[in-house]
């Protein structure tokens, strides 16, 4: 007998073993359920079997649970395994081998029985011990962080110098970013922002689809997507631009929790003269 059958063996008996406890306390008198199951098998004697079919006859509940255990397709009891349990608890009861066996030498008889037909019925595995998987610790998400101040969308400014093209090649780029801006422009933000992030695949280096893409996303509250498209446009727009750029990409530094490259950048803003001095300014000090 393997360590797995005996594992098997332990776990299904004290299982019937519960179960027959439950039963006994539920109505006193009756058999437990693991002597239904034994009164198919050949090792009871015929008096045993005879007293059990009389209370069955009688008792509404074992009368139901019997027709229950008949209808089970249990297969034929391994001869071997059979014999051992048989062994075992007739020879604990000495010499007085014939009447009703004791309720603990049933429960162990019913228990081997029903291991042995379970183990070896064709196409089926043995029964399974479950056991409850440990509790695992919830998993947290990452605080969000906290706006400190609110921004408002610029107004659209396209200056033909800013599309970086030759004369010929700038009416029909300059015709696409107007075209990608028209959401923008009616507060539309989620449209400007995906006909935007078209544009600047066809056009990268386009210094004011970056920075109105950058601003799209960061009045849809999409701080992270917001970052490159406005750190891209900090290196591209003219001197006189890109402070303007500056306040805008340190607003999603800040909400995306780079703290010391936001608070640089506002105190940069702050010491320069410039139309985004104050608020840059007040939001230095607000992130003290």
């Amino acid at each position: 007998m393997t360590d797995r059958d005996s594992a098997v063996e332990a776990a299904l008996d004290a299982e019937l073993r519960r179960e027959g406890e439950m039963l006994r306390a539920a109505r006193a008198g009756c058999p437990p359920p693991d002597l239904l199951l034994a009164r198919r098998s050949e090792v009871l004697d015929e008096d045993v079997r005879a007293r059990l079919d009389s209370h069955i006859a009688g008792c509404d509940a074992c009368r139901r649970m019997a027709a229950d255990v008949d209808l089970l397709d249990l297969g034929a009891a391994d001869s071997d395994v059979e014999t051992r349990i048989a062994g075992r608890v007739m020879g604990s009861a000495g010499p007085r081998r014939t009447g009703m066996l004791s309720i603990a030498a049933a429960l162990l008889l019913a228990s081997g029985l029903a291991v042995s037909w379970w183990y070896l019925r064709p196409g089926a595995e043995p029964p399974r011990i479950v056991t409850q998987p440990a509790p695992q610790p919830p998993v947290s998400e990452p605080p969000a962080v906290v706006a400190l101040w609110t921004i408002t969308a610029p107004a659209v400014r396209v200056p033909l110098s800013s599309l970086g093209a030759t004369r010929s090649a700038e009416a029909p780029a300059l015709s696409s970013l107007v075209e990608a801006l028209e959401p923008y422009r009616s507060g539309d933000y989620a449209g400007s922002a995906e006909r935007l992030a078209r544009f600047v695949e066809a056009q990268p280096d386009s210094a004011e689809a970056q920075f109105y893409l950058g601003v799209s996303r960061l009045m849809l509250e999409q701080a992270q997507a917001a970052l490159s498209p406005l750190e891209r446009a900090v290196r591209l727009l003219p001197a006189d631009r890109r402070p303007e750029a500056e306040w805008y990409l340190a607003t999603a530094e800040q909400r995306t929790g780079r703290t010391e490259a936001a608070r640089a950048r506002l105190q940069a803003l702050c010491a320069a003269a410039g139309p985004y001095q104050s608020s840059a300014c007040a939001a230095a000090t607000a992130m003290q």
